[in-house]
């Protein structure tokens, strides 16, 4: 179990196995040590990344996705208020209808 920063709220972190990639929103007094990485929030669905022993994991809800696989990427739009991340596998076909999920296109973070 590893517990990763959230990416908006400094009170929150996220309970995630990395084996099976269950996770559970915790308040950061409930939990362990964080681990290098963070997530997001983004509509129903929980996006970010961790630091593994073979390289940095993506993750979207339970499918996780090894950063160092060559047909991976992200592109980054940036924004005054938000940026926006799509991330894709395979080339530009990505998973599915040509992003990670349909449904879930791209994770967005508050600018900073």
């Amino acid at each position: 179990m590893i517990w990763l920063k959230n990416y908006d709220n400094a009170r929150l972190v996220l309970e995630y196995d990395p084996a099976t990639g269950k996770a559970m929103e915790v308040a950061k007094d409930l939990a362990g040590a964080t681990s290098r990485g963070f997530y997001v929030n983004s509509g129903h669905d929980v996006v970010g990344v961790y630091a593994s022993p073979d390289g940095p994991i993506f993750f979207v809800n339970r499918d996780r996705y090894p950063m160092t696989d060559p047909t991976f990427g992200v592109e980054h739009s940036p924004g005054a208020k938000e940026h926006r991340f799509t991330a894709r596998r395979g080339g530009g076909t990505g998973i599915g209808c040509g992003r990670i999920g349909c449904s879930r296109v791209a994770a967005k973070v508050g600018a900073r």
